[in-house]
């Protein structure tokens, strides 16, 4: 017996499914807009930002603590088109816009008192 949904449509039906299952489990990244202060206790740190993705034990007792931070570009700019066609010029302007963010792996130093110390990274701290 020939059933009455049509196979092509099961299967664009089960790959839709699978897709919305996929990208249900992805996690999302949150930038967290508190900034690192020089002084921040070590508790401090892991409450506002959550645990550091790597973490490094320096022979003097210091910790590296390894974070994702983002850094945000806007570019805006004017631009001005013409063209002439016989019968039909035209001239176009206006401004474009663009907009990116970058994640880059930055170390933050806590000294063997567990304090935040040295240079902070550009960005802000980026939690998935």
């Amino acid at each position: 017996m020939e059933s009455p949904v049509p196979k092509p449509f099961i299967k664009v039906l089960l790959s839709l499914l699978v897709a919305c299952a996929l990208f249900s489990s992805c996690e999302t990244a949150t930038v967290v807009s508190t900034p690192i202060q020089p002084g921040m206790t070590k508790a401090e740190l892991r409450s506002n930002f959550g645990p550091p993705i790597r973490k490094v034990v320096n022979d003097d007792g210091s910790e590296d603590w390894f974070y994702h931070f983002s850094c945000e570009r806007t570019h805006t700019g004017s631009f001005v088109e013409s063209s002439v066609t016989p019968g039909d010029p035209s001239l176009n302007y206006g401004t474009s816009s663009s907009w990116s963010m970058t994640f880059n792996e930055g170390v933050i130093r806590l000294s063997k008192d567990g304090v935040v110390t040295g240079q902070i990274p550009q960005g802000q701290i980026v939690r998935w």
